[in-house]
């Protein structure tokens, strides 16, 4: 399902949701605990992400990138 504002010119509400037929994985994913995340970030433990973007250097790109980022707090996060 494509966003209903997305616009293709300037890619403003570029997002789109993919409903599956079935489950993807086989076991529930769990979510830390406050404590646990805390000790995630303080050790500037990094997580994977991925996703297709516009990277504005290199244009629209068609394959999955992946890269590396800092664990931060939700408080940073959304400052």
């Amino acid at each position: 399902v494509v966003h209903e504002a997305y616009d293709p010119r300037t890619l403003e509400n570029d997002l789109a949701f993919l409903f599956l037929g079935s489950p993807s994985v086989s076991f529930y994913l769990q979510f830390p605990s406050v404590e646990v995340e805390q000790q995630l970030i303080d050790g500037q433990e990094k997580v994977k992400i991925a996703g297709w973007s516009n990277t504005y250097d290199f244009g629209v790109k068609l394959h999955l990138m992946e890269t590396e980022a800092p664990l931060v707090s939700h408080l940073l996060c959304s400052a």
